[in-house]
């Protein structure tokens, strides 16, 4: 698509645009219709020519109607005018405020035609880079935006867990109501290093605890042996830990449960806690060992959670 559209009806030269265009070594457009034409050809302009250069008619004013609808749909398409008429004062006030980029009046030279032209191009141009930068910017605070929301969802939860963690305090110090050795555990992960690491904490943490290193194994595991809590990778041979999580959490045949998925993937969380799939809470995994409490205590959170 050339820079440059020419509408104008048959026949017509306007002013000998076309030559000035060809000595210069412009390429355009002819389209043998004027912008006021009913036909005039929208999806030409869908390819977004930087300037439109077609002939005025001051009668009823349907040029500048036309130019409104052309800027509207296309607000970096630049409209020069030509017109072998003097135009009063209000008629170029009104031309230019309803965004007419210049008007040219017969007789004209080439050079002066040829500099306006190109100054249309130029403005065309800048607008639409304009039009990119702001679109960049509006994407940039869309993810500011985005950024800004999970850190208040972080946030949120971090206050869920103090005061739940405050609660859970509570309770495990009035024995009469909570007796911790009697809460079971089931680890389930491949990772040996991992799943005997968890198992010392949470054993060293009074719970009772078994495990297994297979998702699909761990099925008639929990069925049997109920545990209150399910701890499992994300990552697993057969199922991986969501899938397992929607098999057995809230299903026939299962008890109630907490079902905790300790991963390294920071990035997955919001995945992993979405609500479809029936995860209660995603732990990142420890990496610095006197952080290991934390994990136990994100994990107890179960026994205050309603599942179990």
């Amino acid at each position: 698509m050339a820079d440059i559209m020419l509408a104008c009806s048959e026949g017509e030269n306007l002013g000998g645009i076309a030559d000035i265009l060809k000595g210069q070594g412009e390429a355009f457009d002819l389209i043998d219709m004027e912008i006021t034409d009913p036909r005039f050809p929208g999806k030409k302009l869908d390819e977004c020519p930087s300037v439109v250069v077609s002939r005025f008619h001051e009668g009823d004013l349907a040029s500048v109607k036309a130019m409104q609808a052309i800027t509207l749909e296309h607000p970096c398409v630049q409209t020069v005018f030509i017109t072998d008429k003097q135009l009063s004062g209000a008629i170029l006030t009104l031309l230019f405020n309803q965004g007419a980029f210049g008007v040219l009046l017969e007789p004209f030279s080439d050079t002066h035609a040829w500099q306006l032209i190109k100054q249309a191009i130029k403005k065309s141009k800048w607008n639409l880079d304009d039009m990119a930068r702001s679109k960049e910017l509006k994407e940039l605070n869309e993810s500011l935006r985005r950024r800004i929301e999970k850190v208040e969802a972080e946030s949120a939860r971090t206050n869920d867990l103090a005061d739940s963690l405050e609660r859970l305090t509570y309770f495990l110090l009035t024995e009469k109501y909570f007796k911790i050795n009697k809460i079971k555990v089931l680890v389930i992960s491949g990772n040996q290093y991992q799943r005997n690491l968890v198992i010392k904490e949470l054993s060293g943490a009074g719970f009772t605890v078994e495990s297994t290193d297979s998702s699909t194994g761990s099925i008639p595991i929990i069925k049997k042996y109920k545990p209150n809590i399910v701890v499992s990778d994300l990552e697993m041979e057969g199922m991986n830990g969501v899938e397992l999580a929607q098999k057995v959490k809230g299903e026939q045949g299962f008890p109630p449960l907490h079902y905790v998925i300790i991963t390294a993937s920071e990035d997955k969380m919001d995945y992993i806690l979405s609500p479809e799939t029936k995860v209660d809470d995603c732990i990142i995994k420890p990496s610095d060992a006197k952080k290991h409490y934390a994990m136990v205590a994100r994990i107890a959170m179960g026994l205050i959670s309603g599942n179990v």
